[in-house]
């Protein structure tokens, strides 16, 4: 009997010295990596982590969750059915307390694996176990994240599967699917663009933050980009317009007062590359930041501030940033049987300051676009480069197809920045 007594006491007192040492809250962070990668890619971010968050307490659990990716039988959003099934299973969400957060960290393509598994929890059944899950959740952290795409994917799918029947490659680390739903314009770059302001401005409560990377030596830019994904691709907020009209004349002008930019995702730019090489890997935390007070990582500082809920600082280059990237989806009715190259965008004003490389298509393939079976939609993006620094500027497009009435657009573009322009055009009057 006093041994039975003596048990449950020990048993009480266990559970009252876990409430103590986490007296507000406990922090389930989990690591998700990009395509072709796996836990490794962090380096030690994970151990780091653990040891700095948890000097005075074992509040924060720190995961790092590992997906199939170089498998081109799966998706990202198979991908994030399968992060959610690991974030439910290691926080068990029934013993979660009000208090608690989950907060995730995530390399390049993670971050679209990310987004996919909020709108998975936003839209899931209010009896499902996913949707218990709101307002749980704190830091958004995204290294290099292409969430706009990257020439890279694209590159990789037709070099690594150009056969349009090929779904396999024994000796490529990256799936057919994963590759395409990075590339510019692909479906899941129109559904995370459509969705965005529901993903970022939501009952989630989520705190988000965009790093990206550039190729750097003694504090002046190699390139716009980390040697994989482009600095406008890696930055969230954008400019974006939409224009569906049942009716328009022909070559009427869509003004750019019809853009807007958002302003969901806080971005700051460090000097590192996209994953190990000459330069600091974004996401790759080096062994020695385990024997060292403070981190001298690029991306670790950030890391730690906004996991603490401190402001971050950002890193200054002398270079200014020129390019920025185009899109436009256009819908057309479903009856008719055209391509993405049947698409024509002329540019009407011709300013100085800017230079459009790509804009005729003579080879669209070099723009980036993903496969896609949807019907009744084309699409264009291309990159473009600003000479001038500072403040947006306009550009007059007139897009237009065969059978098609013209329209004319007034785009809006800034350096560093992703332009997306939907619209739609309608069959020429008989």
């Amino acid at each position: 009997m006093r041994a039975s007594i003596f048990l449950i006491g020990l048993f009480f007192s266990i559970i009252t010295q876990a409430q103590e040492k986490c007296p507000d809250k406990r922090q389930f962070i989990f690591l998700v990596h990009g395509v072709g990668g796996n836990k490794n890619s962090f380096g030690h971010m994970e151990k780091y982590l653990r040891k700095t968050l948890n000097k005075n307490n074992s509040c924060h659990q720190i995961y790092s969750f590992e997906y199939p990716t170089g498998d081109s039988r799966f998706n990202t959003k198979y991908f994030a059915h399968l992060l959610g099934q690991f974030i439910l299973k290691k926080t068990n969400v029934h013993s979660l307390e009000a208090n608690d957060k989950i907060s995730l960290i995530m390399h390049s393509q993670g971050g679209l694996v990310g987004q996919l598994f909020l709108r998975q929890v936003q839209t899931a059944p209010p009896q499902s176990r996913l949707y218990q899950l709101h307002n749980m959740f704190d830091s958004f952290i995204t290294l290099g994240t292409p969430y706009w795409g990257a020439d890279t994917a694209n590159i990789g799918r037709r070099v690594l599967f150009p056969l349009p029947f090929q779904r396999k490659n024994p000796v490529s680390p990256f799936g057919k699917k994963e590759l395409n739903d990075m590339s510019y314009a692909s479906d899941i770059i129109l559904e995370l663009k459509n969705n965005f302001e529901q993903i970022f401005h939501s009952d989630l409560g989520i705190r988000p933050l965009a790093i990206a990377g550039h190729t750097w030596r003694h504090g002046i830019h190699l390139g716009e980009d980390d040697n994989m994904v482009p600095i406008y691709s890696a930055r969230a907020d954008h400019f974006r317009a939409t224009s569906i009209r049942p009716h328009y004349d022909e070559d009427e002008i869509t003004s750019y007062h019809h853009f807007v930019k958002t302003k969901r995702v806080p971005f700051i730019l460090v000097p590192a590359s996209h994953s190990k090489s000459e330069w600091p890997g974004i996401a790759n935390i080096p062994r020695r930041c385990l024997k060292q007070k403070t981190c001298k990582h690029p991306s670790m500082p950030a890391i730690l501030a906004h996991l603490k809920g401190q402001k971050t600082r950002p890193f200054h280059s002398k270079k200014k940033l020129t390019k920025f990237r185009l899109n436009f989806f256009v819908h057309i009715p479903i009856d008719l049987r055209l391509n993405d190259e049947d698409l024509t965008i002329e540019l009407l004003n011709d300013p100085r300051n800017v230079k459009l490389p790509f804009l005729k298509q003579f080879l669209p393939q070099l723009q980036g676009i993903a496969k896609t079976s949807r019907k009744g939609l084309l699409r264009s993006s291309f990159e473009g480069r600003i000479n001038r620094h500072g403040s947006p500027m306009v550009l007059k497009f007139r897009v237009s197809a065969s059978q098609l009435k013209p329209r004319i657009i007034e785009a809006v573009v800034q350096e560093g920045h992703h332009t997306f322009i939907e619209i739609n055009l309608l069959k020429n009057s008989p």
